[in-house]
C-alpha cells in the first residue's frame, strides 16, 4: 500500500492544497509533504510519524496502515575507505608470561567495572536530597502545578488528561508552551494570566477541564464542539478581569 499516494490523491481529488490542509489542522507544510512522499525518517522517531499520519488520514477521511511505518535512524555519512599498502608481516611470538600478563590485565579491568557497577547500584538507590533551592517561578509564565496544589490566584487554569495518544499544541499569554504528542495516560496542568489556546490533533484522546474561579473544582469542557474531523482549536480566556 503507498500511503503517501493515497493521502496525495485524496487531497487533490478534494481541490485542496497542502497551504489549505496545513492552515486546517495546525501541522506544517514540510510535514504533510513528507508523509505524502513517504519520507517518515523526517520525523525524529517512528512515533510522531504515526501521530502526524494518523491526524491527516483521519482529515482526508482515508484509511492507512500506521504498522508499515519503521523510521530508521539517521546513518552516519559514509566515507572512501582506506587500502593500505601491502606490507611483509612479522611473524608474531608468544609466551607464556605475555598471556599471564594479559590475564592479570583483564582480571583488574573487570575488578573495576565490578566496582563501579556496584558504587553506582549504591548511589542509584540511595534516598534523593533536593540541594537545590527551587527556581521561583516567572509571571506571565505557564507552568505544571500539582494536582493537590489550591490556587489562589486569579490566573485561569486549565487541566488535561489524554486518553490515547494526541498531538497538541499549548499558547499562553499568546507564547507557545508546548507543541507534540501527550502519550495515553498523560495528565498536564496549565495556569496563564490572560488566554490559554489549544490546538488539539485528535479530540477523542484527550479530556480537557477548566478552573472558572479560586476555589471551585474543574469543570470538564466540551471540546467535540466545532471540531473537524476530530480537530480542533479552543481558547479559553480568564474571567477574573485580570
Amino acid at each position: 500500500m503507498d500511503t503517501g499516494k493515497t493521502l496525495k490523491e485524496a487531497r487533490e481529488s478534494r481541490g485542496l492544497t497542502l497551504v489549505g490542509v496545513a492552515a486546517k489542522i495546525k501541522i506544517s507544510q514540510d510535514k504533510l509533504k513528507a508523509l505524502e512522499e513517504n519520507r517518515f525518517d523526517y520525523f525524529p522517531g517512528a512515533f510522531y510519524a504515526k501521530s502526524f499520519l494518523k491526524s491527516y488520514a483521519n482529515f482526508l477521511e482515508v484509511s492507512v496502515d500506521l504498522s508499515e511505518i519503521a523510521v530508521e535512524p539517521p546513518r552516519e555519512p559514509q566515507h572512501p575507505l582506506y587500502i593500505p599498502r601491502n606490507k611483509p608481516q612479522k611473524e608474531k611470538k608468544y609466551s607464556v608470561a605475555a598471556a599471564k600478563k594479559k590475564d592479570n590485565k583483564l582480571s583488574i579491568v573487570a575488578g573495576i567495572i565490578i566496582i563501579l557497577g556496584l558504587l553506582a547500584y549504591s548511589v542509584y538507590n540511595m534516598p534523593s536530597v533536593n540541594i537545590f533551592p527551587l527556581k521561583p517561578q516567572e509571571k506571565n509564565q505557564v507552568y505544571e502545578i500539582p494536582a493537590d496544589i489550591e490556587s489562589v490566584s486569579n490566573e485561569i487554569m486549565v487541566k488535561s488528561i489524554t486518553v490515547e495518544d494526541t498531538w497538541i499544541r499549548i499558547e499562553a499569554d499568546g507564547k507557545l508552551q508546548f507543541e507534540g504528542t501527550l502519550l495515553k495516560g498523560t495528565t498536564r496542568y496549565w495556569k496563564a494570566d490572560r488566554n490559554i489556546k489549544l490546538r488539539i490533533g485528535y479530540v477523542p484522546g484527550i479530556d480537557i477541564y477548566l478552573k472558572k474561579s479560586s476555589g471551585t473544582a474543574y469543570e470538564r469542557v466540551d471540546i467535540e464542539e466545532g471540531s473537524l474531523h476530530d480537530i480542533n482549536e479552543v481558547e479559553f480566556t480568564n474571567e477574573f478581569g485580570k
